[in-house]
């Protein structure tokens, strides 16, 4: 099997959180290529990228309109005595952090649209009204004070599931760690808190329920006025980070850099946010927004307001960095694709090939998390639920690289280059000549792949087992015609991750994961 010229170009872009890496085109039509040095010549890899540690004074606190509510904790009791979504515990202690849980009460306003929203973004909400509410934070902060690196992630919890959902710790949180950053996250919405109407997508079996009913002792004082009051609750959570009033949840430390983020249904929200809230708020300095769809949240569910512009496109003309990541999955079924946007000076879109919205990774974590505060329950067979094997994709080596981006991008101001999109066709992700998706960044597995990832599942037995990737490996009979044999794979991976991480686009530690992993895989 050869390489065709326009599967060349495309296994020839390597590009993580917007920085470009060149590398090579995984096929054995390369006369030029020397002899592979046998395997037992290719001792497992560790990464050791330059890094220069620099020591800076923390920036003023952003001038804000936005009340700041008053923070009472940390929190404990209840059955478990645990906070829901609670971290792993192996994962507390292999990076060195700790968690604590706080409640937040204030009086949040609600927002409307007097006229219909131009299609630019640029959108302008007005408040209306005001009513109280108190709410729950996660915070997780680096066992050591002089390990911070001054940038807060704050994730709007995803209510996909039914309940909160810290979809975005998941897959990026150990490069969060690994940099010395704080994650902070916020039960933004009525369904995550005290359950409510809304769209839930739940996995079979899982039983997992909104705060109160799943912990009342712990959790029985909260109470949520609704999600027209979500957006401002969000923001006053931030406004607490930076003023706080009763308890600091962030101690001694001082952020530097606020940088919103959210999964999904969050991430409709922060479109909305973005566009609409941001303007008059002020109080994030960057925005990740990861697995939207073409469309955006209501701003008001019980205020008359004008219909949104359909596909929602991001406003231009604001100065905070904002890194949309998408998945294949979000093109095969959110549509996506009619809210692709050219990159602007301030705006760029990370398609992330082979990457799905729930894969192993997002799923280990989630059983993992459950075992602390589910009662021991542990995760869900989805190979047996789904009927079909899960995959692994790319996903959270580049979400984490994409947060790692973005806190640079507020430190150099400089943007990062523009990544290369999906190949599409009539708006679906057109496939190379083995079947993994067409352009968009590509990690090493997709340059020296060894196996084809799926954005969905085919004839899934539920809406939830939709949205799981699948992985199938190559046959050996593909793989001969690949590589010439396991050395000749390793020493192209070798490459393709080096270059990645010389060039600072791939995470040291993932680009190691990779090496080491395939160094135990069968080639023939």
């Amino acid at each position: 099997m050869t390489c065709s010229a326009r599967a060349r170009r495309s296994l020839a872009a390597l590009t993580v959180a917007g920085t470009v890496a060149l590398a090579a085109c995984a096929s054995a039509d390369r006369p030029h290529l020397q002899a592979a040095p046998p395997t037992s010549a290719l001792p497992p890899v560790t990464f050791h990228p330059t890094t220069t540690t620099t020591t800076v004074a923390p920036l003023p606190p952003p001038a804000s309109k936005v009340p700041v509510p008053h923070v009472t904790g940390p929190i404990h009791g209840g059955t478990p005595d645990a906070p829901v979504d609670a971290m792993p515990a192996t994962w507390s202690e292999q990076y060195g952090y700790i968690e604590q849980e706080f409640f937040v009460d204030g009086h949040a306003r609600d927002f409307s649209y007097l006229w219909s929203q131009p299609a630019d973004g640029k959108w302008v909400a007005l408040p209306y009204s005001t009513q109280p509410y108190r709410t729950r934070i996660l915070v997780r902060t680096p066992s050591d004070p002089g390990r911070f690196d001054g940038t807060v992630y704050v994730e709007w919890l995803d209510d996909t599931p039914g309940r909160d959902s810290d979809t975005e710790f998941a897959l990026a949180g150990p490069a969060m760690m690994r940099k010395g950053a704080v994650w902070v996250g916020v039960s933004a919405q009525r369904m995550g808190v005290s359950g409510g109407p809304g769209v839930v997508v739940r996995a079979p079996g899982d039983d997992t329920k909104p705060l109160v009913a799943q912990n009342p002792t712990r959790y029985r004082s909260l109470h949520h006025p609704g999600d027209d009051f979500s957006y401002d609750i969000y923001s006053q959570v931030a406004q607490a980070l930076w003023h706080p009033d009763g308890v600091n949840p962030l101690g001694k430390l001082q952020p530097r850099h606020l940088v919103a983020m959210g999964a999904s249904q969050a991430a409709a929200r922060l479109v909305t946010y973005y566009n609409a809230i941001e303007p008059k708020s002020g109080v994030f300095d960057a925005f990740l927004i990861h697995g939207r769809g073409a469309g955006a949240a209501p701003i008001s569910t019980t205020l008359p307001v004008q219909p949104l512009p359909s596909p929602a496109l991001l406003r231009t003309d604001r100065p905070q960095p904002v890194i949309v990541a998408e998945t294949e999955t979000d093109f095969a079924l959110a549509g996506f694709a009619r809210a692709e946007q050219p990159a602007t000076t301030h705006v760029r879109t990370g398609e992330m090939a082979g990457a799905s919205t729930h894969d192993q990774t997002t799923i280990d974590y989630d059983g993992a998390s459950r075992t602390v505060w589910d009662d021991g329950a542990g995760g869900i067979n989805v190979a047996k639920v789904c009927g079909a094997p899960v995959g692994d994709g790319p996903q959270a080596a580049i979400l984490g690289g994409a947060a790692l981006t973005l806190a640079r991008w507020l430190e150099t101001k400089h943007a990062p280059p523009a990544q290369p999109r999906f190949t599409l066709v009539n708006g679906a992700v057109f496939h190379d000549f083995l079947g993994n998706a067409f352009g968009g960044v590509r990690l090493p597995q997709l340059i020296v792949p060894t196996e084809v990832f799926g954005a969905t599942m085919p004839n899934p037995p539920s809406l939830w087992c939709a949205y799981v990737g699948t992985a199938h490996p190559l046959s050996r009979a593909v793989l001969r015609t690949l590589y010439r044999g396991h050395a000749d794979y390793l020493l192209r991976l070798q490459t393709a991750s080096s270059e990645a991480v010389q060039a600072g686009v791939l995470p040291a530690a993932d680009a190691a994961t990779i090496i080491n992993a395939a160094m135990r895989r069968s080639i023939p």
